[in-house]
């Protein structure tokens, strides 16, 4: 999840892309980290200042998920 700030300059293949990237590290405080500081740094290069960006990233292990088959 992210707001409007992460999708203005990000895609959704770019932010996938950097998710999987920490996902094998169940590190999804990296994976914030890095989504925000590129978020930020295209909206400083685009307007020479940021405002607010938030993200929140939650890997969740499905084969430990009983989905009630």
């Amino acid at each position: 999840m992210g707001t409007s700030s992460l999708w203005k300059y990000l895609t959704d293949n770019e932010v996938g892309d950097i998710v999987n990237q920490y996902y094998g590290m169940a590190d999804s405080v990296a994976a914030c980290k890095e989504l925000i500081d590129i978020a930020k740094d295209r909206w400083k290069s685009d307007t020479g200042g940021y405002d607010d960006i938030s993200v929140s990233v939650i890997f969740f292990d499905l084969k430990n998920i009983d989905v009630g088959k």
